[in-house]
């Protein structure tokens, strides 16, 4: 089986449009939406139209990067909430609002495509459910040359602030445990819950990260002990 893994980058973007600034005082800039619904994960892309053409780049922004990021025009949609998107080229600015929904609360069933939901976890209550997960404690490195200790105590459930949704919470500290100088979290369902087919999805919210954190969704061969 094919593992994947996450990983989440925050970058400054620009793209660049091409003329004269001769024409700056006319120039008129034109998104292809004003106002657009995503749910949380989505991924949509506004197309911009700037004339007449100007060698001034046009600058993409977002007024919460909490709620929505902006890339080249691109929009990931983060947690919900609103906020506004913004593309300026020389000093000419027009805006999509953005506002994000909890993801699936416009479906009216549960399917996407061909496909149907046989199961999920939505960490409702307030403990994890062990017949599914199994909480990792080692400090082995996981084959990665990782610096934290896996503990239970670093795995809880609880509710996510902004949209009030149940949630798995995994906790990084800095502190000396086992040899090891900081802590942190990690659960797999091994044995409990395998697929051979299909599509896995889930919602996350990464916290912003400084050197040596890495958080990390994988996918792996339920086989992995015996084949490596």
């Amino acid at each position: 089986m094919l593992s994947f893994l996450l990983i989440i980058g925050i970058v400054t973007s620009m793209f660049s449009c091409q003329s004269s600034n001769n024409e700056a005082e006319s120039t008129k800039v034109i998104l292809s939406d004003n106002a657009i619904t995503l749910a949380v994960g989505d991924i949509h892309t506004l197309e911009v139209s700037v004339t007449p053409t100007s060698t001034q780049p046009v600058v993409w922004s977002s007024s919460n990067n909490d709620v929505a990021t902006v890339f080249y025009g691109k929009i990931t949609a983060k947690s919900v909430g609103t906020s506004t998107i913004t593309a300026e080229c020389n000093g000419i600015v027009d805006s999509c609002v953005v506002n994000i929904t909890i993801s699936g609360e416009n479906q009216e069933d549960e399917t996407i495509g061909e496909y149907s939901l046989v199961w999920s976890d939505e960490f409702n209550g307030t403990t994890l459910n062990k017949a599914v997960w199994n909480i990792e404690v080692n400090g082995d490195g996981g084959g990665n040359n990782e610096l934290q200790y896996y503990r239970a105590e670093n795995v809880s459930v609880g509710e996510e602030p902004i949209s009030g949704k149940g949630c798995l919470i995994l906790t990084a500290r800095k502190e000396n445990y086992g040899g090891k100088t900081a802590t942190s979290g990690r659960i797999n369902s091994r044995d409990n819950v395998t697929f051979t087919h299909g599509m896995i999805e889930a919602s996350i919210r990464i916290p912003h990260t400084a050197n040596g954190i890495w958080p990390a969704f994988w996918m792996m061969g339920n086989d992995i002990s015996s084949i490596g």
